[in-house]
C-alpha cells in the first residue's frame, strides 16, 4: 500500500497525549442521605447552585465501570504525561481523506488582507460519544474574509473523525455565539501614547498540570500575548501546548479589562513597585514576591476537573458582560464607544447613504432565519456569518465580510462576488 494512504491521527488524539480530546473525569460525590454527623461533611465537593440559575446544564456524574478504569489506566511519568505506547486496540487506522478547502487566488487573498484584523478568543467544549470531550481554544478574526465557521467546523470534524452532521452545527454555532458576545468590545481601538497598566492572573489547566501567574500589562502596549507566552514558555521549559493556551488566556483577560477601561471602571490595584516607580522591580517584604512568580503543579484528576469547570464559568460570565457593553449592540452608536475608549479620537463623518462598519450597525439573524438566508453578493449561508448588514438591496442583505467592505469603500468587494456559489 502506498505511503500516507491511511492515518491514525484521530485515534492518537484519544490516547491522552494531548488536551484537545480527553476522557470525561468522574468526580466522586457522596449522597447527602449518608451524612451521620458534622465530621461527615468534610472534603465534600461544594455545589454551585448559582450556576444552575444562570441556565447552565447540570448532569449527575456516573461511576466508571471496571472495564473503563482498566482501559484508562495509562502509565505516566512524574509530570503526568503518558510514557508508554498506547494499546493496539486504541490505535485504529482509517483511510486518509482529502481536506475540503476553498482555494483563492493571490489577488483575492491580497484584497482580504486589507481588512483590519480583530481577534476574539474562542473556547470549544463539546461532549462527544464514548464519554469523550472535545476541548479547544483558538483565536478567530472577527473580520475573517475567507474562512467561515461552517467550513472550519467541517474540517475539524473530518480531522478528528467525528460525525459532521451531529457536531458540525454545534461547533459553528458556538463560534458564532462567542464572536457576537465579544464583538462590541473587541472592535474598540485602544488609545496610543499613554499607559494603562492593569494586573491580572493567568490560570491554566492542561491535563493534570495547573499553571498560575500574576502579571502586570499595559493595555496600549504593542507587546502581543503570543510573544509574551512564547518567551515565558521558553524560559520555564513548558511543553508546546502551554504557549497557545497561555496566549488565549491573556486575550480573554485583556478583553475583560478593555471593557472596564472603556466604561471608566478599571479596578484599583497595588503592583508592589519600588517607591518612586510606576512599574518594574517589586518590593514585597512580606512574601518576597511570591505572588509575582509563576507556579506549576500537578493536581489530581478531580481537582483538574473542578479547575476547568470554574474557569469555564468565569469566562462565560466575562462573555455575558462583554455582550452587554454599551447596551444593545444593534442600537448603540459605535462612535460613543470609540469616544469612551480613546477620549481624543475623532469619529468618522456620518453619511446618510452608507451604513457604519461598526458592529453597532450589524444585526443578528434569528435561528429560524439562518438556514434559509444567503448573502446577496457572495452567497454565503446564514450559518457562515455571525451577523448580517445593510447593503444596496436593503436591510439584512449582506454578510459581515461584504457589509464591512461596502461600509468602508461604498463599493461591494468584486473579488467576493459569488464566492460561495
Amino acid at each position: 500500500m502506498n505511503q500516507a494512504c491511511k492515518t491514525t491521527y484521530h485515534a492518537r488524539l484519544r490516547t491522552g497525549n494531548t488536551s484537545i480530546i480527553q476522557k470525561n473525569i468522574t468526580v466522586s460525590t457522596r449522597s447527602h442521605t449518608s451524612y451521620t454527623g458534622r465530621n461527615s461533611l468534610r472534603n465534600v465537593p461544594v455545589v454551585n447552585y448559582a450556576a444552575f440559575e444562570q441556565g447552565d446544564d447540570f448532569q449527575l456524574p456516573s461511576e466508571p465501570t471496571e472495564k473503563e478504569e482498566e482501559e484508562d489506566n495509562f502509565k505516566v511519568d512524574e509530570q503526568g504525561f503518558p510514557n508508554e505506547r498506547p494499546q493496539g486496540k486504541r490505535i485504529v487506522p482509517k483511510f486518509a481523506t482529502k481536506t475540503r478547502h476553498t482555494y483563492f487566488t493571490d489577488e483575492q487573498l491580497g484584497c482580504a488582507a486589507e481588512e483590519r484584523d480583530v481577534y476574539v478568543p474562542i473556547r470549544l467544549d463539546i461532549e462527544l460519544t464514548n464519554d469523550y470531550r472535545l476541548r479547544d481554544t483558538f483565536l478567530w478574526n472577527m473580520n475573517e474574509q475567507v474562512m467561515t465557521p461552517d467550513t472550519f467546523a467541517h474540517i475539524l470534524c473530518t480531522d478528528l473523525d467525528i460525525p459532521i452532521n451531529s457536531y458540525g452545527p454545534q461547533i459553528s454555532s458556538s463560534i458564532r455565539t462567542q464572536i457576537e458576545e465579544y464583538a462590541p468590545v473587541a472592535e474598540v481601538p485602544m488609545p496610543q501614547g499613554q499607559e494603562m497598566l492593569v494586573v491580572f492572573n493567568i490560570q491554566l489547566q492542561l491535563s493534570q498540570h495547573a499553571y498560575n501567574d500574576q502579571v502586570e500589562w499595559n493595555l496600549t502596549s504593542n507587546l502581543t500575548p503570543e510573544d509574551f507566552s512564547t518567551q515565558t514558555c521558553s524560559d520555564l521549559g513548558l511543553a508546546g501546548e502551554f504557549r497557545p493556551e497561555m496566549a488565549h488566556a491573556i486575550h480573554e483577560n485583556l478583553l475583560k479589562l478593555k471593557k472596564d477601561a472603556c466604561e471608566g471602571d478599571l479596578p484599583d490595584y497595588d503592583n508592589d513597585s519600588v517607591p518612586g516607580a510606576m512599574a518594574g522591580p517589586r518590593q514585597d517584604m512580606a512574601t518576597m514576591g511570591a505572588l509575582w512568580q509563576p507556579t506549576l503543579e500537578t493536581v489530581s484528576l478531580e481537582e483538574a476537573k473542578r479547575n476547568e469547570t470554574n474557569k469555564e464559568n468565569m469566562v462565560r460570565q466575562w462573555r455575558r458582560d462583554a455582550s452587554k457593553f454599551g447596551g444593545n449592540a444593534a442600537d448603540v452608536s459605535a462612535e460613543r464607544w470609540r469616544a469612551a475608549a480613546t477620549g481624543s479620537m475623532v469619529a468618522q463623518a456620518a453619511t446618510t447613504n452608507l451604513p457604519s462598519a461598526s458592529v453597532s450597525d450589524a444585526q443578528t439573524l434569528l435561528d429560524q432565519e439562518r438556514p434559509r438566508w444567503k448573502c446577496r453578493w457572495c452567497n454565503v449561508l446564514g450559518t457562515g456569518t455571525f451577523c448580517v448588514r445593510r447593503g444596496p438591496e436593503g436591510n439584512k442583505s449582506l454578510c459581515n465580510a461584504c457589509g464591512v467592505a461596502y461600509a468602508r469603500t461604498a463599493q461591494l468587494p468584486y473579488w467576493r462576488k459569488g464566492l460561495y456559489t
